[in-house]
């Protein structure tokens, strides 16, 4: 995986390896989004659109909640938030 944005460029292996003192908190959920449409008279379903996403959380020294978040599309895409 390459990324040309130097924003995106970090060194994991704090994060990846955990801070004994950190209590870090597992993120996972699926988001559904339907779109239904108005015909004849009812609401019939028009698409259906899924998301999955995978992270973790955690409360760092200064009291800020950090999280993490990768979003996988159906299509395979994938975003880092």
């Amino acid at each position: 995986m390459q990324f040309s944005s130097p924003s995106l460029y970090t060194a994991p292996e704090a994060e990846v390896q955990g801070d004994k003192t950190r209590d870090y908190r597992l993120i996972y959920f699926r988001r559904i989004t339907e779109t239904v449409e108005w015909a004849g008279g009812g609401v019939k379903p028009a698409g259906k659109n899924v998301a999955y996403f995978v992270g973790f959380q955690y409360t760092d020294s200064e009291g800020k909640n950090v999280k993490r978040l990768v979003q996988i599309s159906e299509q395979d895409e994938i975003y880092i938030a």
